[in-house]
Formats: structure tokens, sequence, C-alpha cells
């Protein structure tokens, strides 16, 4: 297994998890069954109910969500998600033959008794039992599970894990796709013909879905009050933006009199930190491998686009416009600080970050924050690209050897709904929250659960979910930001004329070939940003050192042999 790889694949799935519902983070690397179907493993009672403090039952077995608001909009949602489909299609009835589901995720621990579990089991008709597997090792858990034929239901292996292989030529992955059409409307409606395709083997065949959408991009917005108080627009174009920025540095916008603001800060830092700048010129400093007139390229060796966004993105530094020198990046605590202090006015992050935890907007009473489209380079480019391809975490599939197939596609279906994923990371109302038009979110946590901790333990998490994360920006018009995100990025696609979504499976397998390429061409990016006098000259070492160092030509006609084999 390439350590390299497995180490990046498993930091994006805990930042993932980090994202998902509170500050707490997991730290099991073994493998740990949890029951959190609101009973002992004795108890065979069916009281399901869930009931509020006062011990009334709030749970309604016609109501996916006891009859509650959705935390981001406030309406009502109905409807049996187990067997129907809250889009414009119907999943087919299907009554469960199991009592309980066994699910992999790889998440903090929830309480027994919970609950939403209790919720859950109401609306499927059977428990889930949680098998907690850390990300470290993952590959030799599953492994050891599918020796003894007692691999979960339902599982996700994070992308280019060659367990996957493992399990898919001993016939141990499910073929999902005759119950994915019959009985998962919401999951193909949530990822798409195009990425639900990109998932086949390569015998056409599917066995999995991936575990998250495509579109966390990296999005900007900008302080409109500190542009009406310097009479300016919101920018369009590079040289444009160039001049909001200069003004938001050198022309005192906070109006304290010191010269203490930025003008652009991004949370990523480095090259990934700038990828809405890059994207004006058609470029995008990641893994990401685009197809020209059938030829795959890579994203690095586009020269006549990565010199002129570089060279662009090297005046603004030395301008004093990324963060008055600092080094593209700062830690969390001081990017949010920082930023809830007012001193900024333009930050770019990942929608689904902006959309979710975003406090330090509302910090500063005085900041008027506003999305701010993608910006036009002088080539006509404009759009979102992202650092990695593909951006989805893991694949998630269902063991050939499950009791009840149908009932797994029928979890993966209910949680793929968009309010139900809500209520699970939310809490029901009435319970957990009570709607408030005027928080920050809709909600108002009760004082019960007003703490991460509590919330945990009575199963409002993302755990839950992990299998088949969604988005679920709190905000109704960041939401639409993550759409036209998604949107902005297919455009731009389309310019490049196509981009692979899979690592081809040969590479995966070889292991005398190093994957560090993309982090190395990463981090001479950023130094040639700050440090490099010539560079025309030191981008064509860098081009020079992947071919020769890092194999690339080698890894080029491997991308090449899958691409033309039918692999997109």
């Amino acid at each position: 297994m390439k350590k390299f790889l497995c180490l990046m694949l498993s930091l994006i799935m805990v930042l993932a998890l980090i994202a998902g519902c509170s500050k707490n983070t997991p730290d099991d690397t073994t493998s740990e069954i949890l029951s959190v179907d609101g009973n002992s493993e004795s108890d065979n009672s069916d009281d399901t109910s869930v009931a509020d403090e006062s011990g009334e039952d709030v749970s309604d077995t016609n109501n996916v969500s006891g009859n509650t608001r959705s935390a981001n909009t406030g309406k009502t949602s109905s409807g049996k998600n187990g067997n129907t489909s809250s889009g414009s299609s119907v999943a087919k009835p299907h009554v469960p033959t199991i009592k309980k589901l066994r699910v992999q995720v790889d998440g903090r621990t929830v309480g027994a008794n919970n609950t939403i579990s209790k919720w859950l089991k109401k609306n499927l008709g059977f428990s889930i039992e949680l098998v907690h597997i850390g990300t470290a090792d993952i590959g030799e858990q599953l492994g050891l599970m599918a020796a003894a034929d007692n691999l979960p239901d339902v599982f996700t292996i994070a992308t280019g894990q060659p367990i996957y292989y493992s399990l898919r030529d001993s016939g141990q992955l499910l073929d999902i796709e005759s119950i994915l059409n019959d009985y998962g409307p919401n999951v193909v409606a949530a990822r798409g013909k195009k990425q639900i395709d990109s998932m086949r083997d390569s015998d056409g065949k599917l066995r999995c879905v991936a575990n998250c959408t495509e579109s966390c991009y990296d999005v900007m917005m900008i302080r409109k009050d500190w542009l009406n108080k310097l009479n300016l627009k919101v920018p369009t174009t590079t040289e444009e933006l160039r001049k909001v920025m200069n003004a938001f540095v050198y022309k005192d916008p906070d109006g304290n009199g010191i010269d203490d603001t930025y003008g652009f800060l991004s949370l990523r830092g480095g090259a990934r930190g700038m990828m809405t700048l890059f994207a004006a010129f058609g470029a995008t400093p990641g893994d990401i491998w685009q197809v020209q007139n059938g030829k795959v390229v890579y994203s690095f060796l586009q020269t006549d686009r990565m010199i002129p966004a570089m060279k662009y993105i090297r005046s603004l530094y030395e301008q004093g416009l990324l963060g008055k020198g600092v080094d593209f990046q700062m830690s969390g605590s001081a990017y949010n600080t920082v930023v809830s202090e007012g001193k900024v006015g333009i930050v770019q992050d990942n929608c689904w970050y902006l959309s979710t935890d975003t406090s330090w907007f509302y910090a500063d009473p005085t900041a008027e924050w506003i999305y701010m489209d993608p910006i036009k380079g002088p080539n006509g480019y404009s759009g979102y690209v992202n650092y990695q391809n593909p951006y989805f975490t893991g694949r998630t599939c269902i063991a050939a050897n499950s009791k009840d197939p149908i009932a797994a596609m029928q979890y993966l279906n209910f949680i793929a709904d968009y309010d139900n994923m809500l209520t699970v990371r939310t809490g029901i109302e009435g319970i957990h929250w009570n709607y408030d038009a005027k928080s920050e979110n809709g909600i108002s946590y009760t004082e019960k659960y007003s703490v991460d901790t509590a919330l945990i333990e009575d199963g409002v998490t993302a755990t839950y979910v992990l299998p088949f994360l969604c988005e679920d920006p709190p905000r109704q018009y960041l939401q639409s930001v993550c759409i036209d995100a998604y949107n902005r990025r297919r455009e731009l696609e389309t310019k490049w004329n196509g981009v692979l979504y899979e690592y081809p499976e040969e590479l995966i397998k070889r292991e005398d070939i190093s994957l560090e390429y993309t982090w190395y061409a990463w981090w001479k990016v950023q130094v040639m940003i700050k440090e490099s006098k010539d560079i025309d000259a030191d981008y064509a070492q860098l081009v020079t050192d992947l071919k020769d160092t890092y194999q690339l030509n080698e890894i080029t006609k491997i991308y090449q042999k899958a691409y033309d084999s039918g692999r997109r």
C-alpha cells in the first residue's frame, strides 16, 4: 500500500469528520462495535418512541422528522423515506427482513439508547449497529472481517485503498446497480449520473457510490460594507480585484487609523489557498488530470496557464495584498481571530466550511459579508477548481453477503434525503432545538443540548451519515452558493475538455511509483510565488523534476490507458 496516498486520504477523511457536527475528533484506531438501537442487546422491546423532556411522544411513524421543520428552512418535512423520495422518483416498497443493519463508520461514539437511533429505527423499521474502524487501519480491519465472513452491511473505503480491489476480486462487494435504481432515488439525485458512472469498475459493474458530493469547492466572500465605505464595486476581473484588495489594505476600511487590515486571506494557505485566483487563468495547482483533444494532461504541466497565474499572484504578494507578507497561511484559530476582529476584506474557503462553521461572520456586527462571483482573467477564464480529483473521499459499498441488501440501500436512500440528513446532524425540534428565525442558522438549542458532548451522546452527529455525506449548509443563501460553485466548475471543465474522476486501478497497484508528485509541485509553486527571481526558468525545472524524479511520463501513460479504455 502506498504510504503517502493512504496518509493523504486518511487526512482528508478526518477533515471531513471534523467538519461534521462538533469540535471533537475521533481517536479510535481499532474496530469497535456499538449497538445504538435504543435497546440493550438482550432487550427485544419494540418501544422506539421518541419523547421530549416532558415525556410526550414526538415521533410520528408517518413523518420523517417527527413533524419538525428543517433547521435550514423552517419548513415542515413529511414522507417516510425508507420507501419514498423527496424528489420526483419514488423508491419501490420493501419490508425489511432484518432487525439490525451493521454500518461501518469512522467517527465519534454516540451514546446507547439515544434519541436519533430511535428516530432512525422508527422510520427505517430496523436498528443501526455502528461498527467503528479507525481510519489508519481500515484496510487491515476490513480484510480481517472479510476473512471471517463478517463484513458490515454498509462500509466506506477511502479512495485509492487497495482493499477495495481485494474485496472486489474476491466477490465480496455487491453489484448495486439494480437496487440503486429501484430503491435509491435520493442517492441517484444527490450524486448525479456522471459521478455514479465514474465509480464503475473496468468490467462496467457498479459496486459503490461516492460517499460525498463533488460540490465542496472554494468560494470567495467579500465585505460589502467596506466596498460601500470606499465607494467601490464588487470586482469581476483580476485587475479590479487588485484595485479592491489594495484599497482594503491601504485605505483604512475599518476606520481605526491603524495599518492593520488584510486584503485577502484563505484558511487553506499556500497554492491551495488561492484556487479561485488560479482559476481566473484556467489553471489549477492540484492533482487534476484533464483531457485535451483526447490526450490526458496533468494540471501542473499546463505551463501556458500556470505561469501567468503565478506571476499575477506574485505581483499581489509583492504589493502586500496577500496577508501583508504572511506565509499565505495562518493557523485556523489565528485565521478565525483575524476575520472575526473585522480585519479582512476578502476570504476564500471551502463553501461547505463557509456555510456551516461561520461564527466569525457574526462576531463583528458591522461586517456585511456577501458572496462574490468568480473573477475573470485576461483570457476569459473564471470558475472554481479543486486541488484534488476525485474530490470524494471514499467509496460506499454494500457487502455481497448482506442479509438484506435492499434494506442497506434504504438506509443510504434515507440519509441521502436533505431534511433527514439535517435532522441527524442538527437534532429534532422541540427536543434538541427550537426554531429561531433571528439566529444565524435558524436554531436555538435547548439548555440540555447547548454543548456538543450532550448532542453527540444523544446521537446528533455526523456519525450516522458518514457513509453518505451530503451538503448541509444551514443558511439557504450559502446552499445556493455551493450549487453555483458546482455549476461554475463544470463550466470551467468544459473549457478544459474534460476531467478524469478516478485514480486508475493500475496506479494504485504500482508499488514502484511514488504519488508524492503533487505535494512536491504544491510546495515548489508556493516557494516560487514568494521567492523566485525567474518564474519561467524555475517552473521549467519543476516540470523536469516531475518527469525525471517522479516518473510523471509513466503516470501519464497509465492515466491515458485508463481514459482510452473508457474510464472517465
